[in-house]
């Protein structure tokens, strides 16, 4: 059977007369619910474990209201991710405008599902959102926790025996719609309490971890603030208005003596002369890519199936998180680069998706795309702090504007303008690269832990999980305890 079919065989006994489009009954999708429906589990509808709702329609929620300094956080689909939401562009609206659609408020331990095109993705509202709220194109879970543990229902609807029957019941050609009334017929397997808080606790340590990364993230940026005397957006809004040249733009003015091997004007934005003279005055401060790194980018490679690893953009996300999991079971068709431990790749294709991360795999030897640069810290250089600091505003601004192209989607830094990117270098740059480590360690942690429980839910129905064992307790789930990181001290 294809993907989407246009026709099926259905017996009589599965035909939801509400449902009669053929990808409903996809082979996939009728086997994991007859597993479902035989595994044995005490079944229960999620319309009886919380209660659901949408947001309010757009007429009430204009955008106009999505920029509320110190507002309450409005959750869109963009924000709905793996179990943590993506808290980097959420909308914030006023408090007087909650309060009227609090019908819809979400607190902590909540779930909010994507209503709209990415079906089963899902999130927990965490304890650092007291409240929110969220627009029509999502779906609010009140969990009845008399009911059900919430994490172990996030886990649930992240198996595959959950996350099928948001992704079934999409309506619509181009872009799938969840209705609502189908979401509060999904079926859920409740097993006993304690199997519940034997997964549960998984979900819950995860986000604890995922908590602590954050911190880490805000704690790095403390420290080269310290560091630099300023932040990195204070010293930016000293410069000429940041962005692209205006559209059609062939030309701009500069100085003889500024022109270098290359002559279309996004490489003499005022905003790059601008910082690159500031910086220029303060050397102590800032020193050019080159003096921190060796390039190895002209290296090619046949390495691919059988390689250790290999890391493509979608492993690398723009806070510098290298998914080492998903990096190891990719095997690209091509080959790439050759990359090592402790390498620093840098995605010079779209340098405004911020792909830069350090590509730590022990001793290990394996890939990466051809997009990638792959720089290489000189001695007493950390290659954490080399990453962190390309990210930062300071530096993704020289490389957004040294970036070639028309499309901002495909423009591409030259490897040697790279090494000229000046970087800030502090004192306290040792300790930014272990916070970022840290960081990343934990947010490898809180991925690991999501998995296994969405693999423990999954053996539940597969009738694989030792159920004995964590009824009479000689089976526990992991603590704070098994994850040395947590226990570090932040003073």
């Amino acid at each position: 059977m294809t993907a989407n079919p246009s026709a099926v065989w259905v017996g009589p006994a599965r035909v939801r007369p509400s449902r009669l489009a053929a990808e409903f009954y996809r082979q996939e999708y009728t086997d994991l619910e007859d597993q479902l429906d035989r595994s044995g589990h005490r079944l229960v509808v999620l319309g009886k474990l919380g209660r659901l709702f949408t947001g309010p329609f757009g007429s009430k929620l204009p955008a106009s209201l999505y920029d509320t300094p110190n507002g309450v956080p409005l959750l869109r689909v963009q924000n709905i991710g793996n179990i943590f939401l993506n808290e980097t562009d959420i909308a914030r609206i006023p408090l007087e405008v909650h309060e009227d659609i609090h019908r819809s408020k979400l607190e902590p331990g909540d779930l909010a599902l994507a209503k709209a095109g990415r079906l089963g993705a899902l999130s927990k509202i965490p304890a650092h959102i007291q409240e929110c709220n969220i627009t029509q194109h999502i779906v609010g879970v009140k969990v009845r926790v008399d009911k059900v543990r919430g994490s172990y229902l996030a886990a649930f609807f992240l198996s595959r025996f959950g996350s099928f029957q948001l992704k079934r019941q999409g309506i619509g050609t181009l872009i799938k719609y969840l209705g609502i009334e189908e979401t509060r017929a999904a079926k859920v397997a409740v097993p006993d309490r304690r199997i519940q808080d034997y997964i549960g606790a998984k979900v819950e340590l995860a986000e604890r971890c995922q908590a602590v990364a954050t911190q880490c993230e805000s704690k790095s940026s403390d420290l080269l603030r310290d560091g630099l005397g300023q932040s990195t957006d204070d010293i930016l809004k000293t410069l000429p208005a940041d962005g692209l040249l205006p559209t059609g733009a062939f030309a701009s003015m500069v100085d003889a003596e500024l022109l270098r091997n290359r002559l279309d004007p996004s490489g003499y934005h005022p905003t790059l002369i601008a910082l690159q003279a500031w910086a220029s005055t303060k050397r102590n401060r800032f020193t050019p890519l080159r003096d921190l790194v060796t390039a190895e980018t002209s290296k090619r490679s046949r390495v691919g199936k059988n390689c250790s690893f290999f890391v493509s953009v979608l492993h690398l996300n723009d806070r510098g998180f290298l998914d080492e999991d998903g990096a190891r079971a990719y095997r690209p068709e091509s080959g790439g680069r050759e990359a090592r431990s402790m390498d620093v790749l840098v995605s010079c294709i779209n340098p405004a998706a911020n792909r830069i991360g350090v590509c730590d795999f022990g001793s290990e030897g394996g890939g990466c795309s051809p997009e990638f640069s792959i720089l290489r810290a000189r001695n007493g250089v950390d290659p954490n702090y080399v990453a962190f600091a390309l990210r930062t505003d300071l530096c993704r601004t020289q490389l957004l504007h040294l970036g070639r192209g028309t499309s901002s989607s495909r423009r591409r830094v030259d490897e040697s303008e790279l090494l000229d990117v000046l970087v800030p270098t502090v004192e306290c740059a040792s300790a930014i690269a272990k916070t970022v480590r840290r960081g990343h360690v934990l947010s490898a942690a809180s991925i690991r832990l999501i998995n296994e429980a969405k693999a423990d839910v999954e053996a539940l129905i597969d009738g694989t999980l030792d159920v004995q064992a964590i009824l009479a307790g000689t089976l526990k789930p992991p603590t704070a305890d098994d994850i040395p990181e947590l226990a570090e001290d932040d003073a």
